[in-house]
């Protein structure tokens, strides 16, 4: 794939998945009701639980050696997220650990494109910091929705999780990192 064609990607992907996010706003609290009332609320989040560590895993196995010590250093880091994940009481919580660690990624591998990978690590802690915010701001105007810090707090931690785990792939391989 041509550098150009790399860069219109990224950008697409990450434009859409924020967009997602924000469009998501109005109606995943009646989601969130309708899976819980049927009784299926776990079982959709072990899932989605399930879906997103196998990306993980398959996307750092695809940037490194398979060494021992590689593979403990792995095994620790989904044991540490998912100890993270769990440890929420709320189905909120959870979601918004997975979906900004997500988006940290995301827009990691963006800015790349146009930066020196040093800055693009903290760039991407503000992206997602500031989306985080603008999210949790207009839920405030929803109804049954509201502004949490919390939630504020959970975007921007699980952003510096994904990207520790970015950054420690980058060293792993050395110049080259997650395309």
């Amino acid at each position: 794939m041509s550098v150009n064609a790399s860069r219109i990607n990224k950008t697409l992907t990450l434009l859409l998945y924020t967009g997602l996010i924000f469009v998501s706003i109005p109606f995943v609290r009646d989601v969130e009701e309708m899976v819980r009332g049927i009784g299926l609320l776990k079982g959709v989040l072990g899932f989605l639980l399930l879906v997103y560590l196998s990306s993980i895993v398959y996307l750092v196995f695809r940037q490194i050696r398979l060494v021992r010590k590689n593979i403990l250093i792995l095994f620790l880091c989904i044991l540490f997220y998912l100890g993270v994940l769990l440890s929420f009481r709320s189905f909120d919580r959870s979601m918004h650990f997975m979906e900004y660690g997500l988006l940290a990624f995301l827009s990691f591998r963006f800015f790349r494109e146009f930066i020196r990978e040093r800055f693009s690590y903290p760039l991407s802690v503000v992206y997602v910091a500031l989306i985080g915010w603008c999210d949790e701001f207009l839920q405030y105007f929803f109804p049954d929705r509201t502004y949490d810090l919390g939630d504020w707090a959970v975007n921007i931690f699980a952003g510096v999780c994904i990207l520790s785990l970015v950054s420690w792939v980058s060293k792993t391989r050395g110049r080259e990192t997650l395309s």
